[in-house]
């Protein structure tokens, strides 16, 4: 998938404003600095390149933010535990672009799969996953956030 393509396609897509309120969870020994998004940068994300840029995760529900910070996993019984912080971040984003609309996903040429499939994986055998070229778009063209596939619990 070609990072140009993508940029080209999402200068095409509309932004929609946004608002409301979604939860972050980290792990309690980051508590002071609980806006920070360094660890994304430092470790990467499904949709920022380790090093490249911050990205800042947010979730719907507090239960995904668990499922992200891979504290649960669906179908798993629940391993030990890391402590963690869970609190609301109120949002208000003039250009956000949704990406469980299928137009949108028409538009950027991917799939569901490609959303949703087990990035760190890709990364892992010397792959660009498909998001990390959707999240170096996205930046490109000044889009402030990205409504992706996730779990909805």
């Amino acid at each position: 998938m070609s990072r140009a393509r993508l940029t080209a396609a999402f200068r095409t897509i509309p932004g929609a404003p946004l608002r409301g309120s979604f939860f972050r969870a980290i792990p309690l020994e980051h508590r002071t600095t609980p806006l920070s998004a360094i660890g994304s940068i430092k470790r990467g994300g499904r949709y920022n390149p380790q090093g490249e840029f911050e990205a800042y995760y947010l979730a719907e529900s507090p239960e995904t933010t668990l499922y992200e910070l891979r504290v649960v996993a669906p179908n798993v019984a629940p391993a030990r535990m890391k402590p963690t912080v869970t609190f609301t971040v109120n949002v208000v984003l003039q250009h956000a672009v949704d990406l469980t609309v299928r137009e949108t996903r028409t538009i950027l040429g991917v799939g569901q799969n490609e959303l949703t499939i087990e990035w760190r994986a890709i990364f892992a055998r010397g792959d660009v996953p498909t998001t990390h070229e959707i999240g170096r778009a996205a930046r490109d063209t000044n889009v402030e956030a990205l409504r992706p596939f996730g779990p909805r619990i």
